[in-house]
């Protein structure tokens, strides 16, 4: 059984105002008889080739790439979470936007300790979940009201969906997946280029101070 993907170390970019990957559990490394404990404790950047945080972080890390931002530059702003830490059972569909909601202290105490200008969510239920009534006015606090409800970004089955707030772009993927074809990337960063072109492009910057 995989466990939860590593943070990152913190920096002053990922510490306020940078970029913060939500991922479910369980889509980390395989610990293949290693160290659990060593595995799991945030270190390096998520860019980092020599730190295992699972298949799919990569993948996803490579869209983002793709749709703009320049990962070396940015790289010190990224950060990552895991929402929730494990689930109770494992539950599915409405059972598991309900289940998240319930569990989403730890994840709204992390936005707002980070503040975090980009919000990507690597699967559709984390943005239902955000959406549950209790969860949103939380996460308001923070963020400020929601400028817009979710706007698909991709045709077709999979979600994809972006969403602006006062404070923060809030962006959703699917889960890297077989069903996840080369079509299907194309159009998601595609996308993303025409909607994130400014923002991404205020993380490119070599010195984050010098940005109004």
């Amino acid at each position: 059984m995989r466990l939860n993907p590593p943070a990152a170390a913190d920096t002053p970019e990922n510490r306020s105002g940078g970029i913060l990957l939500v991922f479910q559990p369980g889509y980390g490394p395989d610990p293949d008889g290693r160290d659990p404990v060593q595995l799991v404790r945030p270190r390096g950047l998520l860019t980092s080739a020599q730190i295992d945080r699972g298949p799919l972080l990569p993948r996803v890390l490579r869209w983002l790439a793709e749709a703009g931002l320049n990962l070396r530059t940015a790289a010190p702003a990224l950060q990552l979470t895991v929402w929730p830490e494990r689930f109770e059972g494992e539950p599915y569909a409405a059972q598991r936007i309900k289940a998240l909601a319930v569990q989403s202290g730890d994840f709204l105490d992390t936005v707002a300790r980070l503040r975090p200008r980009l919000i990507v969510f690597v699967s559709a239920y984390l943005h239902d979940a955000l959406l549950e009534p209790g969860v949103s006015a939380r996460f308001a606090e923070t963020v400020g009201r929601a400028c817009e409800p979710p706007r698909r970004l991709t045709a077709g089955r999979l979600r994809a969906r972006i969403q602006r707030w006062e404070k923060a772009l809030v962006i959703s993927v699917p889960v890297p997946c077989a069903s996840v074809t080369p079509a299907f990337e194309t159009e998601l960063t595609a996308a993303l280029r025409r909607e994130t072109g400014d923002l991404f492009a205020s993380f490119s910057l070599s010195d984050r101070g010098n940005r109004s």
